[in-house]
């Protein structure tokens, strides 16, 4: 009964933001014309719109039932928190082969790897995926961009989901230290189908997947990232019993610098 009333609750705020994206604006097809790249980075961004999704929460859309309000208003807030990053993951399309520019700060892997689970969360609970952030030991900062380490995260744990298309699996997320505090280690596994032994090889391969949807830069944005960061990655696969990606960030001092041609901005 649960999966039901989540399911109504998450299809009736996908249409009311199609509605109140859609209504107030008219369209005159003889006057249309493609956006411009610039124009499809910032259209996704716009306060006015945040804002429509920010109404969901209080207007009478939400449920008068308590628990359900509540319910209601958490994922109206993811929503609006998503649709606000979907400018960052176009920007990370058109982008993808430039030069990144990192604003470095020290992170917590174990606050975003949260935040990354919390994207799926709502698609998790419905596909009866079991999701886990655990820590062993004491994790050290990494210095990091925020968006970078972030998109990272989601794109992983997005295709743990992915990978488990029939639901009932379990996806983790498993943080460590390693050379004496030296490095920060991150874990994702799933439950899915694998990977064959021979595509290994190819899945961080920009517009490389083996799904029917998507775009096949999610692995591939992973391994920017992890580059980016000079960091590294490999991945443990069994046809039939799930994948692992293994990731090692440094845990770096203030002061120092990238050398892999990556422009960096260190915030205080």
């Amino acid at each position: 009964m649960k999966r039901i009333i989540l399911r109504i609750i998450i299809a009736l705020i996908v249409g009311l933001i199609a509605y109140l994206l859609l209504w107030p604006v008219p369209i005159n097809p003889a006057a249309w014309t493609p956006p411009t790249a610039p124009e499809l980075t910032g259209v996704y961004a716009q306060n006015n719109e945040l804002a429509k999704i920010e109404r969901l929460r209080i207007d009478s859309f939400a449920p008068e039932d308590v628990e359900k309000r509540q319910t209601f208003a958490r994922l109206a807030g993811q929503l609006k928190t998503e649709v606000a990053r979907i400018n960052t993951r176009i920007s990370e399309f058109l982008n993808y082969s430039r030069p990144s520019e990192l604003e470095l700060e020290p992170l917590d892997l174990y606050a975003i790897s949260q935040d990354a689970m919390r994207i799926i969360e709502a698609q998790a609970i419905e596909s009866g995926i079991k999701t886990t952030v655990e820590k062993s030991g004491d994790i050290p900062p990494v210095m990091g961009d925020t968006e970078a380490l972030r998109s990272m995260m989601t794109n992983l744990v997005i295709n743990g989901v992915q990978a488990m298309d029939g639901g009932n699996g379990r996806l983790s997320i498993l943080l460590a230290g390693e050379e004496s505090g030296r490095r920060a280690r991150i874990e994702v596994s799933d439950t899915g189908r694998g990977i064959a032994p021979e595509d290994i090889s190819k899945v961080f391969e920009p517009y490389y997947s083996t799904k029917d949807t998507g775009t096949g830069l999610g692995l591939a944005i992973v391994k920017k990232a992890v580059d980016d960061h000079r960091g590294t990655i490999n991945v443990k696969s069994k046809v039939g019993s799930g994948t692992t990606f293994i990731i090692t960030l440094p845990a770096r001092g203030k002061g120092e610098r990238l050398t892999n041609g990556t422009q960096e901005h260190t915030r205080s």
